[in-house]
């Protein structure tokens, strides 16, 4: 299926959102109130993502692998979540497993994503680089609330469409 370079963006865009650094003050980031992640413990580098979209399921599903600064040797990494399947999470790109956790979602700010970076080998010894790499790969949800569908009927190009809604919290989902 081929994407339209709007819709690619749109994507993008919701992705980006969704790794966009705090604000930092003399004392380390600050905390936000509204995310479960901790930046202070590990922090997102890079992100790099490779998606399907399956418009008749109203899903978008395939992996993102981040890239991680990783302070203090801590061994877990928080993200947000919410209404995602999460099928597994390696190590990249060596493909071992990890394991992970899903805590209770709340109904605004979904789940605190736990993934255990114990088992994670180390990528590299060179300082100025993140020396871990995982991969998650997911599936998200036809009822996510940061995706918006439409049919063909609703457009003008006869053709469906897809975009993406990530402000304020949305893009957890």
């Amino acid at each position: 299926m081929r994407i339209s370079p709007t819709c690619l963006l749109l994507i993008c865009l919701f992705v980006t959102s969704t790794t966009t650094a705090l604000p930092q003050s003399s004392s380390g980031p600050a905390a936000d109130p509204h995310s479960y992640a901790r930046p202070d413990e590990v922090s997102i580098a890079s992100a790099n993502l490779n998606l399907k979209v399956d418009f008749k399921r109203k899903t978008l599903s395939g992996s993102v692998t981040y890239e991680l600064d990783i302070k203090n040797n801590s061994p877990t990494v928080h993200l947000d979540s919410k209404n995602l399947k999460i099928l597994k999470v390696t190590t990249h790109p060596e493909g071992v497993a990890l394991n992970f956790d899903i805590g209770t979602a709340d109904p605004i700010l979904g789940s605190d994503l736990s993934i255990h970076l114990v088992e994670a080998p180390q990528k590299t010894t060179d300082p100025q680089k993140p020396a871990h790499a995982i991969t998650i790969h997911y599936e998200t949800s036809p009822s996510s609330d940061a995706l918006s569908w439409l049919n063909s009927q609703q457009t003008s190009s006869g053709k469906p469409f897809l975009y993406s809604l990530s402000a304020p919290i949305m893009a957890r989902s």
